[in-house]
């Protein structure tokens, strides 16, 4: 992840890694099988579940009429 993260060359991943060669070749065979999707779904699952969607709508509404006093000069 750190080479494709940082768009470094793999053979520039740190040693405590492994060798760089095989963190290629796991990353690749992670990729391949799904691995990362996965996990990428997993997390933004939990995400998702952490967020109080029902907030939203009002502060979206509180930042627009914020918004719209700033900009015919008062102050909300």
């Amino acid at each position: 992840m750190v080479a494709d993260r940082t768009g470094a060359p793999w053979r520039d991943v740190p040693e405590r890694y492994g060798s760089w060669d095989r963190v290629y070749d796991l990353f690749r065979h992670w990729q391949r099988d799904g691995t990362w999707a996965r996990i990428v779904t997993r997390l933004q699952a939990q995400a998702d579940a952490r967020l109080h969607w029902s907030h939203w709508p009002r502060q979206a509404q509180h930042r627009a009429r914020i918004s719209h006093y700033k900009r015919r000069g008062h102050s909300p």
